[in-house]
């Protein structure tokens, strides 16, 4: 039995040399390559701080604070108490990154709350601002509802400010959700 073993053995080894032996090395072989991926957008505003020049007046972590509205979430707000037609909110990237598309998500309550006038902004030195954006007599058509806006924008910005200018006519001003994008740049 032992002996069967050896011999099937040399047998096989025999074989496998064989093998190698008939094997042309000089052949060549070609791979189609899978195409590219296609860029996915991005959305940027995680890679931010957020900062605003009028707060809820219990501040950035309250319950309607600033916070909220880069949080991800279409069911908190940002809240102020009154409305002034000055306000911006205002994303300060890591890094420049080119942004050409936003979306602004309508809260809970009370459309008349909602912005319905804005300017978006850019800056690299937070001094010199473009406006990369306006829009004016823009309506929510329901609650929690999310709109999305895009622009032509060939720079990278490391600051982006939204103004509100006008709310749709009320004292106050509300939002849910504010985020900002970056296109593949085939994508314009």
């Amino acid at each position: 039995m032992l002996k069967s073993t050896k011999i099937r053995t040399v047998f096989l080894l025999g074989l496998l040399l064989l093998g190698l032996a008939s094997c042309d090395k000089k052949t060549e072989r070609t791979y189609d390559l899978l195409p590219p991926s296609p860029e996915e957008e991005k959305d940027m505003t995680d890679v931010g701080d957020l900062f605003v020049n009028i707060e809820n007046s219990g501040g950035d972590a309250a319950n309607e604070g600033s916070k909220k509205v880069v949080d991800g979430a279409a069911d908190t707000k940002f809240l102020t108490n009154p409305f002034i037609d000055t306000m911006w909110m205002e994303l300060n990237l890591i890094a420049s990154q080119r942004i050409d598309a936003y979306t602004l998500t309508s809260a809970n309550d009370a459309e008349s709350r909602d912005p319905m006038q804005w300017t978006l902004k850019a800056s690299t030195d937070r001094e010199n601002w473009v406006e990369l954006d306006h829009r004016e007599n823009e309506l929510f058509s329901a609650r929690f509802e999310k709109r999305r806006f895009e622009f032509e924008n060939p720079e990278k910005y490391k600051y982006y400010r939204l103004y509100i200018e006008k709310v749709n006519g009320s004292s106050l001003f509300q939002l849910a959700e504010w985020r900002i994008i970056s296109r593949p740049e085939d994508a314009e």
